[in-house]
């Protein structure tokens, strides 16, 4: 026997410490029902993703352009490329969930800049916040996920009655778009578009007149 043994001396025995351990995993296993949880939540609230066309993306950035419906952010642009033709730009924009529904085949958006035309002074209030796109719902039964995007913002409000005509002529000056519509000097519509045909020389005019002015 050793001199420094007594008869009621053990062996030494080393205990890991399971709380320590089971504190050193309970972090990541927060984190990751963190991160899960927040993924679930972003799955359920992300809506549509529509692709958007456009002649050039003048004052469009990703992450950074809001598309609007009635001036509420519903989405914002993600993404920006060069369109396989080479005639224009393709833009990805991610929408939110409530929205779905109104993604049809006659929604129109276009974008919403600082204008001057002859109806006035419109879009300041982008000066400072930057241009968006904005649409306006369509009533097709029919849904889409690609559409052109319009340099001028539509002359028909919302949900707005009436008759869209589509007219044809060769006279030699021009109507342009938002030119009022008149009956014995009463304004009656509105020119939407007006579009020159080389092929026969003609210009192909779409008006809309307003309710009850169709009958």
């Amino acid at each position: 026997m050793s001199r420094h043994d007594t008869p009621d001396s053990k062996p030494a025995k080393i205990r890991t410490s399971r709380t320590l351990l089971s504190t050193v995993w309970l972090i990541p296993l927060l984190a990751a029902l963190s991160g899960g949880w927040l993924l679930v939540q972003n799955l359920r609230s992300k809506g549509p993703e529509i692709t958007l066309l456009m002649d050039n993306a003048e004052g469009i950035e990703a992450n950074t352009t809001t598309i609007r419906v009635l001036n509420v952010e519903v989405g914002r642009v993600t993404a920006i490329r060069l369109r396989p033709d080479q005639t224009g730009v393709e833009l990805t924009a991610s929408l939110s969930k409530d929205v779905d529904g109104l993604m049809r085949e006659d929604t129109q958006f276009w974008v919403v800049k600082p204008r001057i035309d002859q109806n006035g002074i419109t879009g300041l209030g982008t000066l400072l916040s930057g241009s968006y796109i904005a649409f306006t719902p369509g009533k097709s039964g029919k849904p889409a996920d690609e559409f052109k995007v319009s340099d001028l913002p539509p002359v028909t409000a919302i949900g707005q009655s009436g008759i869209r005509l589509y007219l044809s002529g060769k006279n030699s000056k021009m109507v342009t778009v938002g030119s009022p519509v008149l009956f014995e000097n009463h304004q009656v519509g509105t020119v939407e578009s007006a579009r020159f045909d080389p092929a026969d020389q003609t210009v192909q005019y779409t008006i809309f007149i307003q309710s009850p002015n169709e009958s």
